[in-house]
């Protein structure tokens, strides 16, 4: 193994343990060094606990056993998805990455790296390790590959989704109702100064900054802004569209409202942490062509500083011509999912919850029944 060895960064919740262990190594002397690294993120402190460190032998004829799961993760078309774990056990181990049970070819290593993505590889992956002494198989991580709406962009960012410089107009979005200036212009806000240098703004990030009426908004005026963001589902099936994301704002985010009309979305309470929403084509008014997304901020009492902050941390919608007719019904304890139309290649999907992650119901057809469970799930005819 060398001479250092290296665990993976890990986040560590505030206030809490996590237990975390190396590789299996052999040692290469007598004397070990460790060093423990503590990251300083912007408004963090620098103290860390370190509890129960210990050097464990590992016995031969040791079984592999799993300290770490990989975890289900989604991504875009053209994108990339990371799968790891750790298994432990007698030297030489030896692993195997698998896809809805059969084997990935080439994937032998602890980390998988799937790149150039399209939707044939979303499914359920799990790591085989086998050692002399047996075979131990991780837990399912299913990974689902969505079709980005190309047109949807976080907050602060350019067309290629970086952030922009400081008191750039985000021409992504418009100040439709705006109570401070006559103005449409989104603009990307001051970060070298309160509130977004030190807090208790979130920070801003390579993926999304702050926008406001202007520059600065310490003399932002009271009222209700109204910020608009146009996206274009031309070609695409409306009723497939599925966006999940956060927002936050100064002082309090009102409403999210889809062409107009109000998706009953969490309120944002306010600047220092996001709230999460989820629009989705199954029970909202997506348009096969331009749709508005307003998101609707309250400066509240006085005047004073007033910016949103939104980021799309998923989104997906489906080729119109591959729009299909799916019919759910329960009798008794038994599920009958049918479904007509769509593309040759569609398959049945399910998951957990409307997020995802959505894998491949394994040789279903049209009819195709099951029992009911106890824990939701959900069913589409997806790519």
């Amino acid at each position: 193994m060398g001479d250092v060895v290296t665990i993976p960064e890990h986040p560590v919740p505030s206030g809490q343990y996590v237990g975390v262990y190396s590789d299996v190594f052999t040692a290469p002397s007598d004397a070990l060094q460790l060093t423990f690294t503590k990251s300083s993120p912007n408004g963090g402190d620098t103290t860390a606990l370190v509890d129960s460190v210990a050097i464990v032998p590992v016995p031969a004829g040791t079984a592999p056993f799993i300290t770490r799961n990989p975890v289900s993760t989604a991504a875009y078309v053209g994108g990339s998805a990371t799968f790891s774990a750790q298994v432990l056990g007698s030297l030489p181990l030896s692993y195997q990455w698998l896809r809805n049970g059969e084997p990935v070819s080439g994937a032998t290593a602890p980390v998988l790296v799937l790149s150039d993505l399209q939707t044939s590889a979303a499914g359920e992956y799990t790591l085989r390790a086998s050692n002399s002494t047996g075979t131990n198989t991780t837990q399912v991580a299913r990974l689902t590959v969505n079709e980005r709406i190309a047109s949807l962009y976080n907050t602060g960012v350019d067309n290629t989704y970086v952030s922009l410089p400081d008191g750039e107009t985000d021409g992504h979005y418009q100040l439709i109702v705006n109570p401070h200036i006559e103005s449409t212009a989104a603009i990307v806000q001051d970060s070298t100064t309160f509130p977004i240098v030190a807090g208790p703004w979130l920070a801003n990030t390579e993926t999304s900054k702050w926008i406001g009426p202007e520059f600065n908004t310490v003399a932002g005026a009271v009222g209700l802004y109204t910020y608009r963001t146009t996206f274009d589902l031309t070609g695409r099936d409306p009723r497939s569209v599925f966006i999940r994301g956060q927002w936050a704002s100064d002082n309090a985010g009102r409403d999210i409202l889809v062409n107009g009309v109000s998706t009953g979305s969490a309120q944002s309470p306010g600047f220092s942490s996001y709230t999460p929403f989820t629009l989705s084509g199954t029970n909202l008014t997506f348009l096969a062509g331009p749709n508005t997304l307003d998101f609707i901020v309250e400066n509240e009492s006085a005047i004073g500083y007033t910016g949103l902050r939104v980021e799309f941390l998923e989104s997906n919608s489906l080729p119109a011509s591959s729009t299909a007719t799916l019919q759910i019904r329960l009798s008794g304890e038994t599920v009958t999912v049918t479904w007509t139309g769509g593309s040759a290649t569609q398959k049945l999907q399910s998951a957990p919850t409307l997020s995802g992650p959505w894998t491949d119901v394994t040789g279903a057809t049209s009819p195709y029944t099951t029992t009911a469970g106890s824990t939701p799930l959900f069913y589409r005819v997806g790519p």
